[in-house]
């Protein structure tokens, strides 16, 4: 991730990372290279009811 993250600022590109916040070791692994929370953001997911997969 730290070589990923430091190959996108050498190309002058941001990186960032995306999870829930409820994946706390996720945000852990995250921080630990230096990156840092900058919004929350709200997913949505939508579920197609079975009888309409059917159809």
């Amino acid at each position: 991730m730290t070589i990923w993250a430091r190959s996108a600022r050498a190309r002058d590109e941001r990186p960032f990372l995306h999870t829930s916040a409820r994946h706390t070791n996720a945000i852990r692994l995250y921080e630990s290279p230096g990156f840092w929370l900058r919004r929350r953001t709200a997913f949505l997911a939508a579920r197609v009811p079975e009888a309409a997969r059917q159809q």
